[in-house]
């Protein structure tokens, strides 16, 4: 056998296990028993990956909800295996390449970000794309305080508040993920990029314009909507540019104002049925995307619209797909679940064998006190 990656448990200083790893028979790396370090992964351009996980952790091996004085076995290693694949820890409290051990660490999901993180060096499912060169490296996972925030499965995902296409690049902009928009806000209602850069973001009755990619403020924003000759108690549905350079704010479910952009004023008013005919009332976000379609999304259905011809070319329920996202399988999380419900299988076989074999020997020990 050749396997590309090998797991295993070990201690203290240790030696790598697989034959092939000429260079040096000595992992570099030390596992320092209970607390902080729990495993470090190998990874190579030329040899085999290797696993090393520390076996005096406290680990919790079954398929459940792990006790409070017990590690998730199946968390570390997704985390582990990430590396071995040439992943990086990742700077996000929701991503399983977290470098600290989240509160929630079952069931085992994996993030937008690490999807976006394999997708960037294997490509999409299906595709031929080779991976560049990985270089020799180890990486260590450590504990750290327990976090108790949720985070939104964008696996999952059927409904966003809104969508930003920059430099190639899709962001779905959840209200969980734009950290620097007051704690207070209710609702992300629009965003959209200027010819200029700036990102304008339209949050409840207010109206932010932000540098990108830094992401600070523009000096003079926000400004409430009536600055923008804007109704003050409009309910903003959705903002989009257009690919002829005009840009308009969806309001009150059926109501369109086209945006200057140089003075960021709204210069008139239409019926969302004169600007965008066959888009049905109450939008609730809407995109220019790279294929050259607008696209707009009411709850859960989508509608791709022509704005040259000014109809709609497609509609549907709305699915991540239509924008090429494509979430792969979890087929290695599968294998690790099996791998693991074996040895809990394995455990319970042995911890019964050893039931029948004490009682063996309580019976033995009564039968020798009744002879005496």
């Amino acid at each position: 056998m050749n396997p590309d990656i090998v797991i295993s448990f070990r201690k203290d200083f240790h030696t790598f296990v697989d034959p092939r790893h000429q260079s040096s028979r000595i992992c570099p790396s030390l596992l320092d028993g209970p607390g902080n370090v729990l495993a470090h992964a190998f990874l190579s351009s030329s040899e085999v990956s290797e696993v090393h996980v520390d076996s005096a952790e406290k680990w919790h091996i079954e398929l459940t909800v792990n006790p409070d004085d017990t590690i998730h076995l199946l968390h570390t290693l997704t985390h582990e295996i990430g590396h071995t694949l040439g992943l990086h820890h990742s700077p996000l409290k929701n991503a399983i390449m977290y470098a600290f051990v989240p509160s929630k660490t079952f069931p085992v999901r994996l993030s937008e970000a690490d999807f976006l993180a394999i997708q960037n060096l294997y490509g999409l499912r299906n595709k031929s794309e080779i991976a560049g060169p990985v270089t020799t490296t180890v990486a260590t996972t450590t504990i750290a305080t327990r976090d108790t925030g949720n985070s939104a499965d964008l696996c999952a995902l059927r409904r966003v508040d809104a969508v930003l296409v920059l430099e190639n690049r899709m962001s779905l902009l959840l209200t969980d993920y734009l950290r620097f928009l007051p704690d207070n806000f209710t609702r992300l209602a629009g965003a959209y990029r200027r010819s200029s850069g700036q990102l304008v973001l339209f949050v409840d009755d207010t109206i932010y314009m932000i540098e990108y990619s830094s992401f600070e403020l523009v000096p003079g924003w926000p400004r409430k909507l009536k600055d923008m000759n804007l109704p003050p108690n409009a309910k903003i549905n959705a903002v989009i540019n257009t690919n002829a350079g005009r840009t308009f704010a969806i309001y009150n479910d059926e109501i369109v104002a086209e945006i200057d952009d140089c003075s960021m004023i709204a210069v008139r008013h239409n019926s969302l049925h004169a600007i965008f005919p066959g888009i049905p009332p109450a939008v609730t976000s809407a995109v220019r995307y790279i294929d050259g379609n607008l696209y707009f999304f009411v709850k859960r259905q989508f509608f791709k619209y022509n704005e040259f011809t000014r109809s709609v070319t497609m509609a549907g329920k709305f699915d991540s797909e239509i924008f090429g996202i494509v979430y792969p399988k979890d087929g290695l999380l599968e294998q690790l679940r099996a791998l693991l419900k074996r040895l809990a299988q394995m455990r319970n076989v042995f911890s019964s064998e050893n039931d029948l074999e004490e009682e063996r020997e309580e019976e033995e020990a009564r039968k020798f006190s009744h002879s005496v």
